[in-house]
């Protein structure tokens, strides 16, 4: 084992797990009853839906597998300054990655970790794909179900797993092709889809549904043409970007969406649409995400975000948390990695 290896390997003991405390009680009010959350001094606005999809902190909680680094791991793998001699030196007011890298399905694609914490391998794996076809022009899903089963330095599975381990794993190992359920890639994920919002949808109830970590076998599915082996694509070591808007912002314009983690409190669980912000409620977990662009709405400046709840969550599968003032830990906790394939 390398000097880094070993390090990392020692780090990740010392990682802030999400929270899974079961707590039972239900949500305030009617299912569907609609709340305005108001931030005054930003003046952010987010629409709250009761639902009972996550009528108790721990239904919540099953959804939330990001395991935090530790300011000492985040120091070992940062980049400072990464992006200050940039030629960009000038950062639009928005920006959408779906816009920009039209010619890349993955930016656009919306996944569903179904009732599985996997939240760190599907936003993970998603960056990377976004990463890896912006650079070389092709298109490819790189399996999280290989992160999720095969990456034990990753973490626990469905159970949760490291936010920075994934990218490693990448680097030294290699990652195979993948997708969804029905995918034409060598290992698909194994779980449906199921509906997270508020409202009915069309998707069967996760609720009732809980799935345990896949095994890993190493092979591809039959109807694939390669080995598991021979499917790997590598990438190179991934960093923590530092942790200001300005830093991130020129490290999505050029390289692609960057992963994050945030602090989840019980308000999450009703997020609908606008900007949001955490408004009331306990820490429940932490939650691994997509940061696709940014923008800026009745003068409340926000990030767009990708989430794994599917396309009928919240704003087409995606939600806007406010920006600049790290709520609830987004800009802390930025994942990128240069693009030198």
């Amino acid at each position: 084992m390398q000097n880094g290896d070993r390090m990392f390997a020692f780090w990740a003991v010392l990682l802030v797990a999400s929270a899974f405390a079961e707590d039972q009680s239900p949500v305030d009010g009617e299912e569907g009853r609609i709340v305005e959350h108001v931030d005054l001094k930003s003046g952010a606005r987010w629409i709250g839906k009761k639902s009972t999809r996550f009528s108790s902190d721990y239904d919540l909680s099953l959804m939330l597998g990001a395991m935090i680094p530790s300011p000492e791991v985040r120091e070992m793998y940062a980049v400072h300054g990464n992006n200050v001699d940039d030629p960009i030196t000038t950062i639009p007011e928005t920006f959408d990655a779906r816009i920009k890298w039209n010619n890349c399905e993955s930016t656009r694609t919306i996944w569903d970790q179904s009732m599985c914490g996997s939240c760190w391998a599907v936003a993970a794996a998603s960056t990377m794909s976004d990463h890896y076809c912006i650079q070389t022009g092709r298109s490819v899903v790189l399996s999280e179900t290989d992160l999720l089963s095969c990456c034990p330095e990753c973490g626990l599975g469905c159970r949760g797993g490291s936010l920075f381990g994934p990218w490693l794993y990448w680097n030294q190992t290699g990652i195979v092709t993948g997708g969804g359920q029905n995918c034409t890639g060598c290992l698909c994920y194994p779980f449906p889809r199921c509906n997270h919002a508020s409202s009915n949808g069309s998707y069967p109830k996760c609720r009732g549904l809980i799935f345990h970590t896949p095994k890993c076998t190493r092979m591809c599915q039959e109807i694939y043409n390669e080995t598991f082996e021979q499917d790997k694509i590598y990438g190179n070591r991934g960093y923590f970007v530092e942790a200001n808007q300005d830093s991130i912002r020129r490290e999505i314009m050029l390289n692609g969406p960057v992963e994050s983690g945030f602090r989840v409190y019980e308000d999450f669980g009703e997020y609908a649409s606008g900007v949001y912000f955490h408004s009331h409620g306990r820490y429940v977990g932490n939650h691994a995400i997509r940061i696709l662009g940014w923008g800026v709405e009745h003068n409340t400046s926000y990030w767009l975000i990708a989430n794994s709840w599917n396309e009928e969550w919240g704003e087409g599968g995606t939600f806007r948390m406010l920006r600049g003032r790290n709520e609830c830990g987004i800009e802390q906790f930025v994942i990128s990695n240069s693009l030198d394939y």
